[in-house]
């Protein structure tokens, strides 16, 4: 799968046993893509799991990129296989999207990789993933637009609905130990069905009325104290370095950046980095110290501006994908959670939950007001975040960052099924 590795002949290794091998050396990497980011893929590790020698293990990759690279590319064939088998079903398309996601993110199917750090790789095999990924957002936006042309989902915008679908699942694979989410087999299941319901139904109550933003993540933050404190100069620099380290990582992960790469973006020597910061790990430390205040502010104004429940929910959720968009963004929440920084996972994974109760109360304040549907998920934030993290890595369009967080806030709202007098605005 993806690009062959090299072959160096082994004597005595039987065909079906490098097989059985090669299987679960994609599935020990995806694993670790998955909960600690493909920078944290090394081959001595692996090899020893596996009882290779260190020399063997070059059967099957050429380094450790070649087996990322392997297993994202492993992760693209499952999707176009599991997309063209739903497509052939004899059913309603919104049950073909969920048996789509069913086969995706079943805890007893084969692993696949997370396709959020597609930029930790090289530059010709990141394209040939790219390829692929593109290459399936399009034949998923295809059923999407049968689904519609049949009134079975509402008309919008069927590519950027597939790039929402395929970066929600994303998330769905990286997200659980932040969400301190247990992953056994019922548990999975639960998820699953509340990932559909949401898709699918939105959060709008029966007799919801259309909401608006004039809001601009840019103007917030502007406006916003916490990026003020400190000798006049510091944190202007400080923020600077952090919302330019934080782009890198969300594009390639917290293994996938050097400093090197974070000063050469700055366009300074690395020196201005040690300035500020110890090390890497104190500059992640402080980019997710920023990401959490940018969340936090985030949350505040859309409860403080927000006249329903609904409306705060929507403010939440079009700001929060506003800031992904932008030329500096808060760290999205990585694979593996802050686990370099001892204590401070503790904090991190705290501000996490504070910020899935505040979600939660919304909706549940919604629910007895009228403005959120009966029925939702509790764990609808959670499955909501899904909708603007990686937001960067996987929506190509032409709407501006304003006009496409819009559109993540009215799938958000009013889901992909039809609904009688539906105020939604996500036309194509």
């Amino acid at each position: 799968m993806g690009q062959e590795p090299q072959k160096r002949a082994k004597r005595g290794r039987p065909p079906g046993r490098r097989s059985h091998q090669r299987v679960v050396l994609l599935d020990i990497a995806t694993k670790q893509i998955n909960t600690e980011g493909p920078g944290s893929v090394v081959l001595a590790d692996i090899s020893n799991r596996l009882g290779l020698s260190r020399s063997s293990i070059y059967y099957y990759c050429r380094d450790a990129k070649d087996l990322v690279f392997q297993a994202y590319m492993q992760a693209c064939e499952i999707l176009a296989d599991n997309i063209s088998w739903a497509a052939g079903l004899d059913m309603p398309a919104d049950q073909k999207l969920v048996s789509l996601i069913t086969r995706m993110l079943e805890r007893d199917r084969a692993k696949v990789a997370a396709l959020n750090d597609v930029s930790f790789l090289p530059q010709t095999p990141q394209a040939q993933v790219r390829l692929a990924v593109q290459k399936n957002a399009e034949a998923l936006g295809m059923l999407i637009k049968s689904g519609q042309g049949t009134g079975e989902l509402r008309a919008c915008n069927e590519g950027l609905v597939a790039d929402l679908v395929l970066s929600s699942i994303s998330w769905a694979l990286v997200s659980r130990p932040w969400l301190d989410q247990a992953d056994d087999l019922n548990a999975r299941a639960r998820y699953i069905d509340a990932f559909c319901d949401v898709l699918l139904r939105g959060i709008a109550g029966e007799h919801a009325a259309g909401c608006h933003s004039g809001l601009t993540f840019e103007r917030l933050l502007e406006a916003s104290d916490f990026l003020k404190k400190g000798a006049p100069g510091t944190m202007e620099k400080t923020d600077q370095i952090l919302a330019t380290a934080s782009r890198l990582f969300n594009q390639r992960g917290l293994e996938g950046v050097r400093l090197d790469d974070v000063s050469d973006a700055l366009g300074a020597s690395k020196g201005i980095i040690y300035h500020h910061f110890r090390d890497k790990a104190d500059l992640i430390e402080s980019c997710y110290e920023r990401a959490f205040g940018i969340y936090d502010l985030i949350m505040d104004i859309g409860i403080r501006q927000g006249s329903t429940p609904l409306e705060q929910a929507f403010l939440v959720i079009n700001l929060n994908a506003q800031a992904q968009l932008s030329s500096a963004p808060p760290l999205a929440l990585q694979p593996g959670p802050g686990m370099k920084f001892g204590e401070r996972r503790h904090e991190f994974r705290r501000r996490v939950r504070r910020l899935g109760e505040q979600s939660a109360n919304i909706l549940q304040v919604g629910l007895e007001d009228g403005s959120i549907r009966a029925g939702i998920p509790e764990t609808a934030g959670d499955i909501l975040a899904g909708y603007f993290f990686g937001l960067n890595q996987m929506v190509v369009s032409k709407l501006g960052q304003k006009e496409l967080a819009d559109f993540v806030g009215d799938v958000a709202l009013w889901g992909l099924l039809p609904r009688p007098g539906c105020s939604g605005r996500a036309r194509r």
